[in-house]
């Protein structure tokens, strides 16, 4: 999908504060954070939610998503928003995040000598142009509003 077709766009860094996140149908079953896109194209009245770690492919209606992968596991997760402008101008990652007891970080050169990942999954840091929303506010405001079909 060409980058001029998009109208709104938004890194969503999905964390709990207390405990790992529970997730069904993906590459992970729990996890400390993770980081999705939602998109919305110009003249769809639909988000789109781009996870390239779902077993339900990366690219689903938002409504979809939220239901085949955090319906029945009790999860309550928080979401850092996150406009494509702040993420492009204001985060960096060295992907030094990227490595374990197993892997290595990736060969491919580095976009940034420092990382303020762990601001941006700290859920109660305030980052100017973001907003941190609960698991029902982010239903209610980014999806019920918003993920309506036009009727002709």
């Amino acid at each position: 999908y060409p980058t001029e077709d998009v109208e709104e766009a938004y890194a969503i860094f999905i964390s709990s504060v207390d405990s790992p996140t529970k997730i069904n149908n993906h590459n992970f079953k729990n996890f400390d954070y993770h980081v999705i896109a939602m998109i919305k194209y110009k003249g769809d009245d639909k988000y789109y939610i781009w996870d390239f770690d779902s077993k339900r492919g990366f690219r689903q209606p938002v409504l979809e998503y939220l239901a085949s992968h955090f319906g029945g596991t009790g999860a309550t997760p928080r979401l850092r928003m996150v406009p494509k402008e702040i993420m492009i101008d204001n985060f960096k990652t060295d992907r030094s995040h990227m490595t374990n007891n197993k892997a290595k970080v990736p060969e491919w050169d580095k976009l940034h000598d420092t990382s303020n990942l762990k601001d941006y999954t700290n859920l109660t840091l305030d980052i100017e142009g973001t907003t941190i929303v609960d698991f029902a506010t982010f239903l209610l405001h980014y999806i019920a509003d918003k993920n309506t079909t036009k009727k002709s």
